[in-house]
């Protein structure tokens, strides 16, 4: 294939295998051409590729661009994703598009350089994978094999080079090895003026004497890679400190490693590397955790468990659940940015205390002052001294400069003038990283010469205003006070206005909050300024929105644009729920932005706009399971409301809140303080005109917690009182629910067919509604009541049009609830196996949702899942946890299936009388549900009719069961 330009575009899409927009495609091939122009040379490309045989399947639109064939990037990516490393291996025959490079085209090269870097990162990731596997199971002499293609990828990497000497020496090759390390101490010695570590010189000198070795432990021979965040750019040197980290890493005392150093000296960075590097020692991976968005150690423990991805449940201390996790993991966990949360440095010892085989790399800019930390200053970049007898470019700080450079303006030819250049301001700004990528961005519009001079006008470390900081961040303060200044008046308060965002936005967001056109932002962006993200998402450096934060009092008055902020995401949520259900929850990465401007508006005492948007983010938090963090918003709501001016607008809002707090408690299991919190809400609206909306909600969570009760007459009595109360206004979304509800509690007392009508019609409401989450928890109500019918395969295709439904919406909750449904169609049907991984599917969603109800019917039915495959003893801690959950809500309904549940426990490990016992107290409670009391009976009548059970109260039988 001839790489010309049609075809360079070609390949870039098919690479990509989505829509690329227009835009896009122009800049990488003009990046310094108006937009407009741009534009007409893609048009001309895109007539020059469609004659392509191989390229008919190309689409495209006035505003994108597709071509999705099939492509070995996406077989080898796929190879990684399913752990096939050999496939994988095989796979990777040259880096992408070979050796091609075109100066002509330097945007397109850069792009071509960093995925390059990605996809070699893999390849050395499975060979890594492959090679521990092979190890794991005695095959050495193919994992030297593969270990030594590694050592080929970067010769002086000390932790492969001793896996290979381990893994060559038990294949029976000794010389071999010994000559490895031999080349590989004089290289090093080359290359730092120093030895191998201790452990490579006592690992090769037990070789020299033929002394046995072990292999790899396979507990621990197998670590997967890590999803460590990806960087734009190429690491950049520090050899000879990854080395020195490495060593520490290894010994078995450092067990708190701390990096430490000024603002922007690449201590993220190099935490990375290192950890990319060592990930191979650690069973169970690393993770990183980013601490740079916190200014509080009370966010700690929820970052932690966000990237652990661990999985709460609602009525334990989330800190306990994180100690309990992490005790038994062979873990290294990296800490970024510990210096916003120096309070939480107490919890650091904790996990420490609890988990003897985890490690912790924490980067911060101060100790943390425990006992056992170990300590490493971060550095800049080495730089030439005065005098230097070395050519620039063979420094660290040259070399991320010129990177720099060829990035911005690959055209560029340095000459070696300016190389003596860049080597003077290196020395100037000590090798600071971030300081010199600032400083080499400027390349695109000033030569180097013209860079330093810039530097050096007006550049006195003696006379800025940041005197409580060391000199380097003197220097970091003097590039970003050049850098502003060089900034047009509209780039300022562009930045000054994108610094109001929490977590980043989209390009539409940018535009409407910050007035900001997608040509400035492309501008900023490549300026160093702005940083691009996944998901055509972007956000500003947090020293960049740091130092625009202290200027905004000279270039900004920011009120406006906290409103236009707030405006932006209530109207967002707000039209989104009620107009596009099915995209409402794409604004999932901006939760973060709907809290912050939900609550300015709570200060402004913007009640208007907060009615509006109260029902849809309380659906944002419901649907994605976020209840724990919707309550905090709520409660501070709450707080606010409580000291503005009484109005009857705000009595409304109020109710409304606080009935969104009840349906939380609810969730959560708290039933009486659920009640509480409903009665406040009533009494707020008693006396209030024109409430009826407001009225209806709080009358449907009545009904709903008196069903959770078991009390079905009176939850029954409160769905036609809210019926009657929204008529009036028609309410459709209301008068929906209301009738779903009602279905729910005809089930209960066994009125199917009732049942049957009400979830049809408001499956069919909500889908008019495009209430996709909605719709998929009414198929699944409709797929119960045809496993009740006996109709499982119609059961089983109405549960799986739920889920696919929901697919990609992030409804975490219904999707944990129609995967347990989809588990019962098997149970029914004895197919246990298949059950019980569709149990524990739905366990782990419903953790993750912290939604008590189903957790608890989850865990039940595992355990009796467990019991018909024969295993009670694994049976019975799920029965208990179920258990535990439902008494500690007092949830009548779930409890009396968990003691029902227990009593065909007892039936299989040959307790009669204590599964009698259990079920006569089943059978008899008024709040049992119907197809519970219909098991039960059953199980009561096949049991040994000898002897008479004791009579304890329910209290009693529970404590006896949970002991």
């Amino acid at each position: 294939m001839t790489l010309n330009k049609p075809t360079l575009l070609l390949l870039y899409l098919a690479y990509r295998g989505d829509w690329v927009s227009r835009s896009e495609a122009a800049f990488l091939f003009r990046p310094d051409d108006e937009e407009t122009a741009a534009l007409t040379q893609l048009r001309l490309l895109l007539h020059r590729a469609k004659p392509y045989e191989w390229a008919k399947t190309l689409e495209a639109t006035p505003q994108q661009l597709r071509f999705n064939p099939s492509t070995d990037v996406q077989v080898f990516k796929q190879a990684v994703q399913g752990q096939r490393w050999q496939e994988a291996i095989d796979l990777y025959a040259a880096p992408l598009l070979g050796g091609y490079s075109d100066p002509d085209l330097p945007t397109y090269s850069s792009w071509l350089e960093l995925e390059r870097a990605s996809l070699q990162n893999l390849y050395e990731s499975a060979l890594l994978s492959q090679a521990q596997t092979l190890e794991a199971g005695g095959d050495f002499a193919s994992a030297s094999e593969v270990l030594h293609k590694l050592l080929g990828c970067d010769p002086l990497a000390e932790t492969v080079l001793q896996a290979y000497l381990r893994t060559t020496y038990l294949a029976g090759q000794r010389e071999k090895a010994l000559k490895a390390y031999d080349g590989f101490q004089q290289a090093v010695w080359q290359e730092f003026e120093t030895e191998p570590l201790p452990e490579t010189q006592t690992l090769a000198q037990s070789i020299r004497e033929s002394k046995p070795l072990l292999a790899h432990s396979p507990a621990r021979a197998v670590a997967q890679p890590s999803p460590l965040p990806a960087q734009s750019t190429r690491f950049v040197g520090r050899r000879q400190e990854l080395r020195e980290l490495t060593g520490q890493l290894q010994q078995p005392e450092c067990r708190l490693l701390t990096l430490m150093g000024i603002g922007g000296t690449g201590k993220t960075r190099l935490a990375l590397e290192l950890a990319q590097q060592v990930q191979g020692s650690f069973a169970d991976g690393v993770r990183f955790v980013s601490l740079a968005a916190l200014d509080s150690a009370e966010g700690v423990v929820s970052s932690l468990v966000q990237s652990l991805g661990l999985k709460l449940a609602p009525n334990r201390d989330p800190k306990a659940q994180l100690l309990d996790y992490l005790s038994n993991k062979h873990l290294l966990l990296v800490l970024d940015n510990f210096e916003q949360v120096m309070a939480a440095s107490g919890l650091v010892a904790e996990i420490l205390q609890r988990s003897q085989n985890l490690k912790l790399l924490v980067t911060s800019r101060e100790s943390l002052k425990l006992s056992g930390e170990w300590l490493f200053d971060v550095q800049g970049l080495s730089y030439p001294g005065s005098g230097s007898a070395l050519p620039p470019e063979s420094y660290d700080a040259v070399q991320l400069f010129v990177n720099g450079v060829k990035r911005v303006a690959p055209q560029l030819v340095l000459e070696q003038s300016d190389l003596d250049t860049i080597a003077q301001l290196c020395q100037k700004l000590e090798g600071h990283p971030l300081a010199i990528e600032l400083a080499s961005s400027w390349a695109r519009i000033m030569p180097v010469g013209r860079i330093a001079q810039e530097l050096e006008q007006g550049y006195d470390l003696l006379q800025t205003d940041l005197t409580d900081l060391p000199e380097r961040q003197r220097n970091l303060r003097a590039i970003l006070d050049k850098t502003w200044a060089n900034l047009s008046e509209k780039k300022r308060q562009t930045l000054a206005r994108l610094s109001v965002f929490v977590g980043g936005c989209t390009l539409e967001a940018a535009e409407q909050v910050a007035g900001a056109h997608y040509s400035l932002l492309l501008s900023l962006v490549n300026e160093s300024l702005i940083r691009q993200q996944p998901g055509y998402r972007m956000d500003l450096h947090p020293l960049i929105q740091q130092y625009t934060a202290a200027k905004l009092g000279e270039t900004a008055d920011l009120v406006p644009t906290h409103q236009r902020h707030a405006e932006y995401f209530m109207t967002q949520i707000a039209q989104r729920f009620a107009d596009a259900k099915h995209t409402f929850l794409q604004l999932y990465p901006d939760t973060e932005n709907c809290r912050v401007g939900w609550l300015w508006l709570c200060k402004q005492n913007r009640l208007d706009l907060l009615e509006k948007a109260l029902n849809s983010i309380d659906y944002l938090y419901s649907m994605t399971g976020r209840h724990r963090e919707g309550n905090l918003v709520y409660e501070s709501t709450v707080d606010i409301l409580t000291s503005a001016p009484f109005s009857e607008q705000r009595d409304r809002l109020m109710a409304g809140v606080i009935n969104g707090l009840a349906d939380r408690s609810m969730v959560m299991g708290h039933l009486g303080q659920a009640e509480q919190q409903l009665g406040q809400s009533l009494e707020l609206l008693t006396g209030l005109e024109g409430v009826e909306k407001q009225l209806g909600y709080v009358l449907t969570s009545m009904a709903r917690l008196h069903w959770q009760k078991g009390e079905y007459a009176q939850a029954e009595q409160y769905l036609y009182r809210a019926a009657q109360t929204v008529a009036a206004i028609g309410d459709m979304r209301q008068e929906t629910n209301i009738q779903h509800g009602l279905g729910l509690i005809l089930r209960e007392q066994g009125r199917w067919a009732e049942a049957q009508a009400c979830y049809s019609r408001a499956l069919e409401l909500y889908l008019g509604m495009n209430e996709l989450g909605n719709a998929a928890i009414a198929l699944n109500n409709i797929g119960a009541l045809n496993i009740e019918l006996g109709q499982f395969q119609i059961a089983q295709h109405t549960f799986e049009r739920g889920l696919a439904l929901i697919k990609g919406l992030q409804a975490f909750r219904a999707e944990a609830i129609l995967t347990s449904s989809l588990a019962g169609v098997f149970y029914q049907q004895q197919h246990y196996p298949k059950a019980l991984a569709q149990y524990q599917a739905s366990l782990a969603l419903a953790e993750q949702v912290q939604e008590l109800n189903i957790k608890n019917e989850v865990l039940r039915m595992l355990g009796q899942t467990l019991l018909k495959l024969g295993d009670p003893a694994q049976a019975l801690p799920h029965l208990q946890q179920s258990l535990e959950l439902s008494w500690k809500a007092q949830a009548w309904p779930q409890l009396l299936a968990d003691l029902a549940a227990f009593a065909q426990y007892f039936a299989k490990v040959q307790q009669p009388l204590r599964a009698k016992q259990l079920l006569a107290e089943v059978v008899a409670h008024p709040a049992t549900k119907s197809t519970t009391r219909r098991e039960s009976q059953t199980l009561l009548e096949q049991l040994p009719s000898t002897g008479e059970p004791a009579r304890d109260p329910l209290e009693t039988l529970v404590q006896q069961l949970l002991a």
